[in-house]
Parts: C-alpha cells; structure tokens; sequence
C-alpha cells in the first residue's frame, strides 16, 4: 500500500482571541504597576511606549493587515510560500528549529527573493484559536515528521 504525502497545505490565519489577551496582560501589566506603585512620573513616561507597542503588535499579528503580517501559509511541492497583509506572496524556508505543540506553533522563516538569495526572516506564532483546527493539525504533523513521499508498490511479475 503507497503512503500519501500531504501535496498541500493552506492555512489561512485569522484573528486570535488567545494573542489578545496574552497582549492586553503584558501591556497593561507594567502599566498599572508602575501608576500604582507610586512612580507615576515613570508610569507616565512608559504608558505612550507600551501602547504604541501594543497598537503596532495589534496590527501586524491580530489584524493581519501590515507588510510585515503574515495572513496564509502554504506548503506546495515541498515549498513554502507566505502571503502577507499586502497581498504579496512571498517564497520561504524553514530556519532553525520550529516548537510545535497542540497549543502553539512557532516557526522561523527565511524569505527568498526570486532568485532564491535570502532576504529577512519572518518570526510565526500561532495560536490554536487562529485557524482551522484540522489544518493546523495537518501543519503540525508535516512540521513534526515532514512530507512523507509517495512510494510505489514492490513490482510483482
């Protein structure tokens, strides 16, 4: 019997509820710490800089809609390719180590440019709430043992 290989995957990524609350509690955190623990002087300082921080991660990771934002995932023909908040497909490779749980998945990308000469890296955090439940388990069983190839069946005469 020939094993299958998975010849596709496309995850799109949505808005994560989990990413909101993660980044609502460590934004919010050190704010209302420091306001209440009487340094208000520094609370005030640091409030602008951790709501643009927050603001600016609100956009590229729960919105999706900046360059830098990565909105699908493919697998295809043993390449990745990312499509970012702009619309642009860009090439990928896997690079370094990826953490792959039921939970979480968190993969490191390096972009290619057209001639496959590395341009930048892209840092994927992926919550369980962001997609499609059987895809991201498809993702995560072609993340933990890789693309299985098609073999052909021994030839009996």
């Amino acid at each position: 019997m020939p094993a299958q290989c998975l010849p596709f995957l496309d995850l799109p990524l949505g808005k994560s509820g989990i990413w909101l609350a993660l980044a609502l509690c460590a934004h919010g955190a050190p704010v209302l710490c420091l306001l209440f623990s009487g340094t208000a002087f520094w609370g005030a300082l640091a409030a602008p800089l951790l709501l643009t921080s927050f603001i600016l991660g609100l956009r590229r990771d729960y919105l999706r809609c900046t360059a830098a934002a990565v909105c699908q995932l493919r697998f295809h023909a043993g390449r990745w390719r990312l499509l970012s908040g702009t619309g642009c497909w860009h090439s990928a490779h896997l690079d370094g180590e990826q953490l792959v749980t039921p939970f979480l998945t968190l993969l490191r990308l390096r972009l290619d440019d057209d001639q496959g000469r590395p341009v930048g890296h892209r840092h994927l955090v992926i919550f369980q709430d962001a997609a499609d439940q059987e895809l991201l388990r498809q993702l995560r069983v072609l993340l933990r043992f890789g693309p299985i190839k098609e073999t052909a069946p021994p030839l009996s005469h």
